[in-house]
Order: C-alpha cells, then structure tokens, then sequence
C-alpha cells in the first residue's frame, strides 16, 4: 500500500462506496478507473462507471482525459460514449 492509501479512511461495513471517484494508487499518473477503462476501451465498464456518477472529462495527474485515451487507443466505441455524454452533460448545464 501507498501512504496514501494506508491514510484513507475505509469504508464501514456497508457503507457505499463510490468507486467511479476513487483513483487508482499505482502508478504516478492518478489515473481513475474510467481513464483505465477508456485507456482498455472496455465499454461496458465505461457505462457503469458514467452511470455511477463518474466525471467523463476527468484529467490524470498528465493532464489525459478519457476521451483521448479512448482516441489514442484506437477505441473508437469508448470515444463515441465518452463524446455523447460529454456532449448530454454540456447540454445540461446551466
């Protein structure tokens, strides 16, 4: 375990726990589980973690969003679904 993670509270026994907004330890990068998925284009992943809550254009510690690293990958299906929430969530907002 990091230090990080050592000092994190842990959750209680039933306590819900918001995984879309936990970033992932390893590494220096911070990714969070949707730039992982995004970096894997892993679909299905993707729609849960957006439906969790998970913020789409939420940027690494380098500055990469899911939606490029979906593009950089070739992951044409995760691009088009970052993009269209991208583009839902925008024409929500106030």
């Amino acid at each position: 375990l990091t230090d990080r993670a050592a000092k994190r509270k842990q959750p209680e026994l039933g306590e819900p726990v918001n995984l879309a907004a936990e970033r992932i330890e390893e590494g220096p990068q911070g990714e969070t589980p949707l730039l992982a998925a995004a970096k894997r284009g892993d679909v299905p992943v993707l729609k849960r973690l957006l439906q969790a809550g998970a913020y789409v254009n939420a940027p690494d510690a380098l500055g990469r969003t899911p939606f490029a690293a979906a593009c950089a990958g070739g992951h044409l299906g995760a691009a088009k679904l970052l993009a269209a929430q991208w583009c839902a969530r925008a024409a929500r907002a106030p």
